[in-house]
């Protein structure tokens, strides 16, 4: 073979061989559509509080490809169970997840859902309040209030566990993305609707919509640790160690003052409490 090429093939080679190590470090992240989560749309697009920290995550993670694809929570799964390189930037832990997800070290306590009502409907819930809050359990076995839920979302182990026995009941209404419950809420065609507040204060300033809204805490929730997590494989496990490094490092704070420009001030104090002192907060 010609010396030309010889070093031709060679050159090729080593191309190739460059390519399939990029390949093999890119991650796949998926972003679902649940403000101020991530925000995919005009006017506010990029400006989530897990966009955020995604730009300085993939910023700061030298060696690594990064691709962003849009998916709702349950699509979301599929994909980590199935592949390698699949992450998540504020999944919360569950033990049926850790048998295909790959999880960070906590990174934030975000305020749990809540139950939300419109001002005007708050009289509906008064029978189910107690001092701790909302008995969801007998809400929904009781009330016959239609409750908005998102299909796929982790909500904390004490209101999964009513919900799973909630599943059958025709008061409750099962949504794939957030936007769609907020919505129905708003149009008075939900009673309540368990979600984070800060995603119908999102909608509401959005749109500009003028409108009361209640919050419930849930008897039994308290803040919910949020991590990074990534397909359960030799390279989620890898990038899980680096992105637990950045956070110590510092990106634990970015992802905190991002969080917390969504939040209202007794939430703000509630989530400084139960991050002080963890490596990385300022």
């Amino acid at each position: 073979m010609p010396r030309t090429m010889l070093v031709a093939v060679l050159l090729v080679g080593v191309v190739f061989a460059a390519l399939a190590r990029a390949d093999e470090k890119e991650l796949v992240w998926c972003c679902f559509d649940a403000p101020p989560m991530y925000i995919l749309s005009e006017p506010l697009k990029g400006t989530g509080y897990v966009d955020k920290f995604q730009d300085a995550l993939f910023a700061a993670m030298d060696g690594y490809a990064h691709r962003t694809m849009e998916c709702n929570i349950a699509r979301t799964l599929e994909a980590m169970f199935k592949t390698t390189n699949t992450c998540n930037a504020v999944l919360l832990y569950t033990e049926d997840r850790d048998e295909f997800v790959h999880y960070s070290e906590p990174i934030i306590g975000l305020m749990p859902n809540r139950l939300l009502v419109l001002s005007e409907n708050i009289d509906l819930v008064k029978p189910f309040l107690t001092e701790q809050g909302v008995d969801l359990g007998r809400l929904l076995r009781e009330s016959g209030l239609s409750v908005g839920v998102l299909y796929g979302r982790s909500y904390g182990h004490y209101i999964d566990r009513h919900l799973e026995q909630a599943e059958d009941m025709s008061t409750v209404q099962w949504f794939a993305q957030s936007t769609l419950g907020v919505r129905q809420l708003l149009g008075k065609r939900l009673d309540a609707l368990l979600a984070y507040a800060h995603e119908v204060v999102y909608y509401m300033r959005t749109f500009r919509i003028d409108a009361e809204i209640k919050s419930f805490p849930i008897i039994g929730e308290t803040l919910i640790n949020a991590h990074v997590g990534c397909s359960d494989s030799r390279l989620g496990r890898e990038a899980v160690t680096e992105i637990n490094r950045l956070l110590d490092g510092g990106l634990r704070g970015v992802y905190l003052r991002s969080y917390l420009e969504w939040a209202d001030e007794d939430a703000r104090q509630k989530v400084r409490d139960h991050v002080a002192g963890w490596p990385g907060v300022e």
